[in-house]
């Protein structure tokens, strides 16, 4: 069984992630770190060395999730292992940037995220790449070294 290191970042559905953004930003003082194309989703932090992003405002809400932290990248694969043998379904695998992630529901259809964050975090603006978790830890750092050039 995984332990976290803990809760990493929430994404909310929002209907104009551009428009709460600026408000978060006026109103809280978080900064606005990183959009996606025609502003679908916004990425939002105030503790710059600590996290990437902490909130994010997502404009479908099948997306919105909360996300926790792996420890390992080894114990990311191992999650992954516990889940499919239990029956759960894993929604997506995948490389977002710096990072690699898990995605899952709850029983009550919570979309949940637990990623590692990779020594190549915040190398690059976000993307998403999948990845398939049954590969070795080598053949996984491989694909993040490709992908993040």
């Amino acid at each position: 069984m995984l332990t976290t290191t803990g809760l990493s970042h929430v994404a909310l559905h929002a209907k104009d992630p551009k428009s709460l953004s600026e408000f978060y930003n006026r109103v809280l003082g978080l900064e606005t770190v990183g959009y996606s194309p025609n502003w679908t989703a916004t990425f939002l932090r105030s503790r710059a060395s600590e996290e990437n992003h902490e909130l994010a405002f997502v404009a479908s809400a099948q997306i919105a999730h909360f996300a926790f932290k792996a420890a390992t990248l080894g114990e990311l694969k191992q999650l992954y292992a516990e889940l499919t043998a239990a029956g759960i379904i894993v929604r997506a695998t995948q490389i977002q940037a710096g990072s690699v992630a898990i995605f899952f529901a709850d029983p009550e259809d919570n979309l949940i995220e637990v990623h590692w964050p990779t020594p190549l975090a915040d190398r690059k603006p976000p993307f998403i790449h999948p990845v398939d978790l049954a590969k070795t830890e080598e053949e996984i750092m491989e694909i993040l070294r490709q992908v993040n050039q």
